[in-house]
């Protein structure tokens, strides 16, 4: 009976021992962590402009040279969420979101307010400025930032 009481005592010390040295428990910043949250919305939604911005793109790039109304109407549905996104990227100081951000704002107001038949200017200049690729590399900075759970709003290059 000694050794099984002294095992007893053995293992009651460690256990003491164990939740007198553990990590200390912190309370999460009720602030910090609705910021965090919110942050992770924005950039869901951030993530979802850019794949219907980069649909849209793509179907002008590969639409001929009629009449679009198809792609104006997106551009239209576009261009108010893309400001938004814009002043985001601006407020959170990510200066290279905002900066592409701005590029697909002026094509956007350019799709939505041009007829048809000036579209392949536009075409042309999404082709040359590398739009389609930018949105892509974006979009794939704003998918590691959701994997990694990190509050800010961009990764940074």
């Amino acid at each position: 009976w000694a050794v099984a009481g002294g095992v007893t005592v053995l293992i009651g010390l460690a256990f003491l021992a164990g939740r007198w040295t553990g990590r200390p428990v912190t309370t999460p910043n009720p602030t910090v962590a609705a910021r965090a949250g919110s942050e992770r919305v924005l950039l869901d939604a951030l993530g979802d402009h850019l794949d219907r911005t980069q649909v849209t793109l793509v179907s002008l790039e590969n639409s001929s040279g009629g009449e679009s109304c198809l792609e104006r109407d997106q551009a239209e549905d576009l261009l108010q969420e893309n400001r938004l996104y814009r002043q985001a990227a601006l407020r959170s100081g990510d200066r290279n979101a905002a900066a592409l951000l701005d590029e697909l704002e002026r094509v956007l107001i350019e799709v939505a307010n041009s007829p048809g038949s000036e579209l392949d200017s536009v075409r042309r200049r999404v082709s040359e400025q590398g739009l389609l690729f930018k949105i892509r590399v974006l979009r794939s900075q704003v998918i590691q930032k959701e994997k990694a759970g990190r509050p800010n709003l961009i990764v940074r290059n």
